[in-house]
């Protein structure tokens, strides 16, 4: 593979996570023909990123400086559309108080990566001191829209109290914000007399992360502090490099990463979680660990990786090109492991009221109805007068690009990728596709594009390395 080709992965990357980015921005999630263009183009634009991608080694310097120059272009856009724009689609403006001091602030911070040569305490100091000023601001949107209004808000208040109180929330009816005559609730899902939703519809490990948030006032307070994590891990996992610290950025600043928080989406802790699960990854590797196995490593990978997977539904399919990257002599004990842990958080649940975690955390999922105001396909065939068609298409495509991004998988930016693109397929043809959704996908896009411009050597490489330090280089024979 070409150098320059292995060059245009991480950038491409990047430019896919900033198109989904104006997508969102432009729509709000909800249908509109030009918001489906974009993320159909960013769904092409990741797929040939990750075509282009090659072996970490492969990865030429001059990588970096592309994608810190999209990145930087993201960032300045962001920060423009903030400025322009109610950061949430609740918020009443006079509860925003220093909002717009503190997003110059984080401005002025961001625009420091223009220094050549910063002193060493701002680059120590720049990113910490930007997600601080960024947690002030989704503090300030969170002050601003104290009732948002959204089912997914009130299950989870509800349910982290019902916690709390001894209760089982998969047993208990919660209010349903939109009325009985609603149409983006399945109707065998409300009460009879439509009232109330009877089911609790996200795994136990959301619910019990949930809690943290709603004793400090609101569970919005947890996707806050997950979206901190998540933006955190992204510059780990770049190891640190300006690429990946602006791609961390632009995930904190893009234009509706405060309307996730405002609306209670829980997305950010499936994000934190899949990063953090590929950060551990990523460090077993650049030390041999994943490699070599030694004893411990397996065991971190399978519990990170279950763990990580009992967030959310969906998540598996995220980590499976993840999980392709241990070496094959513990791969399927981590698998064991990791299924032992994510369903440890289950069993509790499971032995009170089994038939109310399936009703909530499956049979929920699957009755969702049809969205005609979805960012998908399926959407606009029906807004351009066709007919409904099936959802099943969207689990083919979305099952062949993972087996793609599983047999392809050599780093963990190619494995972050493989699982964002298998994403987006699913999510294009399916019959819900909104604001969080592809949120998520631009996380994980940024991500990939931060590990995938500052790559870490080959497995071996810093043994090999070692080794020639200490050998005598050879005479030249006539090269």
């Amino acid at each position: 593979m070409s150098a320059a080709r292995s060059a245009a992965a991480p950038p491409l990357l990047a430019l896919a996570g900033l198109v989904i980015a104006g997508a969102l921005g432009v729509s709000e999630g909800l249908y509109d023909p030009w918001a489906l263009a974009l993320v159909t183009a960013a769904t092409a634009i990741a797929g040939l990123g990750l075509l282009a991608a090659g072996r970490p080694e492969e990865v030429p310097p001059e990588s970096a400086r592309w994608t810190t120059a999209v990145l930087g272009l993201g960032v300045a856009g962001s920060l423009l559309f903030d400025a322009l724009f109610l950061p949430g689609i609740t918020v009443k403006p006079e509860l925003l108080g220093p909002f717009r001091p503190a997003l110059l602030a984080v401005a002025l911070l961001a625009a420091t990566h223009l220094w050549p040569r910063p002193p060493p305490w701002l680059s120590r100091w720049r990113f910490p001191l930007l997600v601080a000023g960024w947690l002030v601001m989704a503090a300030l949107v969170i002050r601003a829209s104290p009732w948002p209004g959204i089912d997914v808000w009130e299950l989870q208040q509800a349910g982290a109290q019902s916690l709390l109180r001894g209760l089982n929330p998969y047993a208990l009816g919660y209010r349903n914000p939109y009325g009985p005559d609603t149409y983006v609730l399945a109707r065998e899902m409300l009460s009879p007399d439509g009232r109330y939703i009877l089911a609790f519809p996200y795994p136990p490990l959301t619910l019990l992360l949930d809690l943290p948030g709603f004793l400090a006032g609101d569970v919005r307070w947890t996707f806050v502090a997950a979206t901190a994590a998540a933006a955190l891990l992204v510059r780990e996992l770049g190891r640190r490099s300006r690429a990946a610290e602006l791609a961390a950025t632009v995930l904190l600043l893009q234009p509706r990463t405060l309307m996730v928080m405002e609306l209670s989406w829980t997305e950010p802790v499936a994000l934190a979680a899949v990063a953090g699960a590929a950060l551990l990854l990523a460090r077993q590797a650049r030390s041999g660990l994943a490699a070599e196995a030694p004893p411990g490593g397996w065991v971190a990978a399978g519990l990170a990786l279950g763990l990580a997977a009992a967030t959310k539904q969906y998540v598996l399919l995220l980590l499976l090109p993840v999980w392709r990257l241990l070496s094959p002599r513990t791969r399927w004990r981590t698998a064991a492991l990791g299924a032992a842990a994510g369903a440890a958080t289950l069993l509790p649940f499971l032995a009170i009221h089994p038939r109310g975690l399936w009703r909530g955390v499956v049979a929920f999922q699957v009755a969702q109805p049809f969205r005609p105001d979805a960012v998908s396909w399926p959407a606009a065939v029906v807004a351009w007068g066709g007919p409904r068609l099936p959802i099943w298409p969207s689990f083919v495509v979305a099952a062949l690009a993972l087996a793609w991004a599983v047999r392809r998988a050599r780093s963990v930016g190619e494995a972050l990728a493989g699982g964002a693109l298998a994403w987006l397929l699913l999510v294009l043809f399916n019959k819900q596709a909104f604001c969080n959704y592809y949120w998520l996908a631009a996380g994980l896009l940024l991500a990939a594009a931060g590990a995938l411009a500052a790559p870490d050597p080959a497995p071996g490489a810093t043994r090999q390395s070692s080794m020639a330090s200490t050998t005598p280089e050879p005479q030249d024979q006539g090269r």
